[in-house]
């Protein structure tokens, strides 16, 4: 009896719980990895920036309750707020897209980009970043979900200085392949990754790619499920006990 209670409560407690709320992360520093500095706009919702940063971030800061750490490398999703630290909410991407063939193709860009970028040195680190958060906006902000061109479109990005010319058409053109080889199947996914997306309604959203585990408010759930299941199994055998007595 207690080994399926045990068995029942951890399934249960495993179980989609999207009554349970959102994960929260208190954000506490922030930094900007390798990038180019360039021109991003989106034609619908009206959105211009002369010259961004286009980058990798580093968030840092901890779970609450219980203060587990959270160290993520991210990507802006989000280009109508600013980078800030504070509470955040980890959501499925779901909670960004809708469109379940741009969450595949986002995953398998997301999956194969960061490993380019995490594999690569020196000034071509910066400009496979800059490809990386390039390709990420556009999918994002793009409409359709077949033809994708960074320079072009309701998501588009241009030179704006700071940078050689010649690093900053780079990153343009290794974003338009990468996504290519995102829209073809020629990337998969990474098996056992999942991507998550990093929210606040007044701050800059983020997305990264973390291990293919249940989500956070999962993981609450299935240890509450396995104390509950013990408490019982300790009450079972103090019952057990005065009964023998």
């Amino acid at each position: 009896m207690i080994k399926k209670f045990l068995l029942a409560a951890a399934v249960s407690a495993a179980l989609p719980a999207a009554s349970a709320g959102a994960a929260t992360v208190n954000i506490t520093s922030w930094s900007i990895g390798a990038n180019l500095i360039g021109s991003v706009g989106v034609n619908s919702p009206t959105i211009n920036h002369g010259a961004v940063y286009i980058n990798q971030f580093r968030y840092q800061g901890t779970y609450t309750p219980g203060g587990a750490l959270f160290d993520e490398l991210t990507n802006c999703a989000d280009l109508s707020h600013y980078v800030a630290t504070g509470p955040y909410q980890v959501l499925s991407i779901s909670a960004r897209l809708s469109d379940v063939t741009k969450i595949a193709q986002l995953t398998r860009f997301v999956t194969n980009s960061k490993a380019i970028v995490g594999s690569s040195t020196g000034q071509q680190k910066n400009i496979n970043a800059a490809a990386m958060q390039l390709g990420i906006w556009e999918i994002l902000y793009e409409t359709g979900n077949l033809s994708y061109d960074v320079t072009a479109g309701n998501f588009h990005s241009a030179f704006a200085g700071y940078v050689p010319a010649a690093d900053f058409a780079s990153a343009q053109s290794l974003a338009n392949t990468w996504l290519g080889k995102s829209v073809d199947g020629t990337w998969k996914q990474t098996s056992g990754t999942a991507l998550r997306y990093l929210y606040a309604p007044n701050a800059q959203s983020q997305i990264f790619l973390a291990a293919g585990v249940p989500e956070p408010t999962q993981w609450a759930l299935m240890i509450s499920g396995f104390g509950l299941a013990g408490f019982a199994a300790r009450r079972r055998k103090s019952q057990l006990q005065a009964a023998s007595a």
